[in-house]
C-alpha cells in the first residue's frame, strides 16, 4: 500500500516456490507501510510476541452490522451478523473529536467494504487503539517489538497484534489513508481468526487486504487513490520491462534479500484484482469460505475455473517481459 524503491529478485528459472509465512513475512509487512510514507497509506500485519491488550474502558464501542445477502458463504452454527469494535485512547493526546472522526470512517467507509467479504463470519471483538503523540505510539511499539523491529515499526502508519490495531492517528492528515489502513488491517484480522490465512498463499493474503483497503480509501478520496495507483503502476511497469518482475510465488525471505524496483504486494493486489474483474466480486468470499471447507486447490479451481498453480504462471506470463 506505495512510493519507495524496493529490491527485486532476479528472474529465477527453477520451479517457483509458494511464499512461506516466515519471520521475513512480518518484517516485509512493516516495510510495506514505509513505502507509502508520502501518502501515509497502510501499513502492516505483524505477528506478535505478546498480546498487549487494552486495560482501560473503550472510549467508544461500535456495533457494526454486516451487509446481509440471501445466500452468504459464511453460514454456520457460530455465524455472527455484527462485529463489536472498541476504540481506545492510547494516550492523553487523543481528543474526543478524533475518536468520533475515526468511528465515522470505520462505520461509513472501512466496514461497508470489509463486510462484503466477511458478512456473518464469526470473529471476536476487535480493537483500535489511537495514539495522538509520537511518544505514546513509540511506547506501544516498544511493548510489542524487540531489536531492529522497534525502529522500523515506529516509522509505520500502524500495526496489528492479534485482533488489535495500533494506529498513530497523529501521522494522518486526511481521512482516506485512515480508511485504507483500518480496512486493510481488519482484513488480516478476519483472515487470521477464520483460519484462512493458514490456508491461502501469501500473495492472496496481501492481495485481499490491499483490495479491501484501497476500496475503502476510494470511498473517501478517489483522486488520491488514482494518484497512488499511478505511482505503483509506473514502478511495476518499469521493473517488468527491464525483466525484473518477480513471480507471485516468490519466497518472501528470498525477496527481502534483493533490491526491489517496485512493491511486491502491489503485484499481489493486481493478481486479486484480475480475479475479481474476471469472475465478479461475489466469487471472492465464496472462494475464501470454501478454502476451509474443501481445501485451497479445489476451492480456487471451482471459483475461478483454473488451477491455482496455472493461474500463478499465467499471471506471470501475461506481465513479464522475457
Amino acid at each position: 500500500m506505495d512510493g519507495t524503491v524496493w529490491n527485486i529478485p532476479d528472474y529465477r528459472d527453477p520451479p517457483m516456490q509458494e511464499r512461506r509465512v516466515t519471520p521475513w513475512v512480518w518484517i516485509k509487512r512493516i516495510l510495506f507501510v514505509l513505502s507509502l510514507v508520502t501518502l501515509i497509506t497502510p501499513l502492516l500485519d505483524v505477528s506478535y510476541r505478546r498480546q498487549a491488550a487494552p486495560v482501560v474502558l473503550p472510549a467508544k464501542r461500535l456495533v457494526l452490522t454486516a451487509l446481509m445477502t440471501s445466500q452468504g458463504p459464511w453460514t454456520s452454527s457460530n455465524a455472527m451478523q455484527t462485529l463489536h469494535l472498541n476504540l481506545y485512547s492510547g494516550d492523553g493526546a487523543v481528543r474526543a473529536q478524533t475518536i468520533n472522526r475515526v468511528a465515522s470512517i470505520v462505520q461509513n467507509d472501512a466496514w461497508p467494504t470489509l463486510s462484503t467479504l466477511f458478512a456473518t463470519a464469526a470473529v471476536p471483538d476487535a480493537n483500535i487503539i489511537l495514539f495522538g503523540s509520537q511518544l505514546g505510539y513509540e511506547s506501544a511499539v516498544s511493548e510489542n517489538f524487540t531489536g531492529n523491529a522497534v525502529d522500523i515499526a515506529a516509522k509505520t502508519g500502524g500495526f496489528t497484534v492479534g485482533t488489535t490495531l495500533y494506529l498513530p492517528i497523529y501521522k494522518y492528515v486526511s481521512s482516506g489513508p485512515v480508511a485504507n489502513t483500518i480496512a486493510h488491517e481488519l482484513t488480516h484480522v478476519f483472515l487470521n481468526v477464520t483460519g484462512i490465512s493458514r490456508v491461502i498463499p501469501q500473495w492472496l493474503n496481501e492481495g485481499f487486504a490491499w483490495t479491501i483497503g484501497l476500496k475503502a480509501e476510494n470511498a473517501v478520496d478517489p483522486a488520491q487513490v488514482q494518484t497512488l495507483l499511478a505511482q505503483l503502476t509506473a514502478q511495476f511497469d518499469a521493473a517488468r520491462r527491464s525483466g525484473h518482475m518477480a513471480p507471485l510465488t516468490t519466497a518472501t525471505d528470498v525477496g527481502l534479500q534483493k533490491n526491489f524496483e517496485y512493491n511486491l504486494e502491489f503485484e499481489d493486489y493486481l493478481a486479486v484484482k484480475q480475479l475479481e474483474t474476471g469472475y465478479g466480486s461475489a466469487a471472492l468470499p465464496v472462494f475464501l469460505r470454501n478454502s476451509i471447507d474443501v481445501g485451497l486447490t479445489n476451492s480456487f479451481a471451482a471459483s475461478f475455473g483454473i488451477g491455482l498453480t496455472s493461474y500463478e504462471q499465467a499471471f506471470y506470463n501475461r506481465f513479464a517481459v522475457h
